[in-house]
């Protein structure tokens, strides 16, 4: 049986979205794949062959099941990912990212404070006073 989902676009648009359970299934799995893999730079495009989808149909199943974008999700978990090891070691600032998957120090540092609300440093300050 297909899961019927009713969502509204832009205000004006409204749209029925089936889901069918083999699809919400492959959609589960790009989540696992995305937590597994969180140094991988992924293209909705590959996502969408992995889960056999069309890219309409995975941006908009993701969305659904998890009331956030892929992008959004994969950034948070890697954000995540960073604040537990600023906790937990004394790696430098530039290992943390380039773990987590960020290219350069810059751009990890602003997609953390846009995510956590303070800098990387900042945020390992706070623990090393405890």
């Amino acid at each position: 049986m297909n899961e019927i989902i009713t969502y509204t676009m832009k205000k004006q648009y409204k749209y029925r979205f089936y889901l069918k359970p083999a699809e919400k299934s492959n959609i589960l799995s790009i989540k696992d794949i995305l937590e597994k893999n969180l140094s991988k730079r992924y293209t909705i495009k590959q996502l969408a062959k992995i889960a056999l989808l069309n890219e309409f149909k995975l941006k908009n199943g993701f969305r659904l099941l998890f009331k956030t974008s892929i992008y959004s999700f994969h950034t948070e978990l890697r954000i995540e990912k960073a604040k537990s090891m600023l906790k937990e070691t004394d790696l430098l600032l530039l290992d943390i990212a380039f773990e987590i998957g960020y290219e350069s120090v810059s751009s990890f540092i602003r997609a953390f404070k846009k995510i956590a609300g303070t800098t990387p440093a900042t945020y390992r300050r706070g623990f090393l006073i405890e």
